[in-house]
């Protein structure tokens, strides 16, 4: 439990962490770019640093400089100044212009290049070192939580498709039911088990179509396999080989169709 609550302590703060540099890095970019830097930080936040990230770098300007004639920030490549309207508003000393700029502007220019370069890449490494640190956690708490829940560990990607599906677990009772599913589709719910001697998995279910349906029950590893028929009757399964704690059901397609189930544990 104490290792569960230190990784999802390590994943809000990283996700934190992940979500300030984000803002920062596009405060500090949109200023330079003559934009709101507060407007798209506020737009980061309210949707999420990922998004918000994206919809910046798509909608941001080009790189912008202030006119020699007039000050106002215009496209470093933009051949007349959209305020004043003189032409050529940004352009390098020695250019013949009597307002070009001066060889230490130009000085200063590039310094600020490169320390913008610089700045980049300090955010983009803590930006990845805070992603990473945010997957991890992230992990760790599905696996804890798996762990902590008795379930088996091995992922198992459902991949079928489903029709007309509706399922309902509550208070230790799973019902399910659908009309048509691919081969192999397969639907999954986790009941508590308090007695493994003297309790069974107590199934109802109807189905057209096929013959039987293939059922696994799984904890820790342990996994019964079974093949059930429809049925008026309950049917029962033994669950003696599992010891107390949850259990997970799992109801695999083979051709059936019109399928209404009822699972509990009694």
């Amino acid at each position: 439990m104490a290792a569960m609550v230190v990784c999802i302590v390590l994943l809000i703060l990283a996700a934190l962490i992940f979500t300030l540099l984000i803002a920062g890095w596009v405060y500090l970019d949109a200023k330079e770019h003559g934009e709101r830097g507060w407007m798209w930080v506020c737009i980061i936040l309210l949707s999420s640093p990922i998004l918000g990230g994206l919809i910046y770098l798509i909608a941001r300007r080009e790189e912008r400089l202030p006119c020699r004639f007039c000050g106002w920030m215009v496209d470093k490549n933009a051949n007349y100044c959209e305020h004043c309207g003189q032409k050529d508003p940004i352009c390098e000393g020695g250019s013949g212009y009597l307002q070009d700029l001066p060889a230490e502007e130009l000085c200063g220019d590039f310094a600020r290049k490169q320390k913008r370069k610089k700045r980049n890449l300090r955010f983009l490494t803590a930006t990845l070192l805070s992603a990473a640190v945010m997957i991890a956690g992230l992990v760790g708490v599905i696996l804890f939580a798996v762990n902590d829940s008795g379930m088996d560990t091995n992922l198992d990607w459902n991949t079928g498709w489903v029709m007309m599906n509706v399922e309902k677990s509550w208070d230790n009772v799973w019902t399910f039911r659908y009309n048509k599913a691919s081969e192999n589709y397969h639907t999954s719910a986790t009941l508590e088990l308090n007695d493994p001697q003297t309790e069974h998995l107590a199934v109802d279910l109807h189905f057209e179509q096929g013959e039987k349906m293939r059922v696994l029950v799984i904890q820790n590893g342990v996994e019964s396999e079974y093949f059930l028929q429809s049925s008026e009757q309950t049917q029962y399964l033994p669950l003696t080989e599992f010891t107390k704690g949850k259990i997970k059901v799992r109801f695999y397609n083979n051709g059936v169709e019109n399928v209404d189930a009822r699972v509990t544990v009694e």
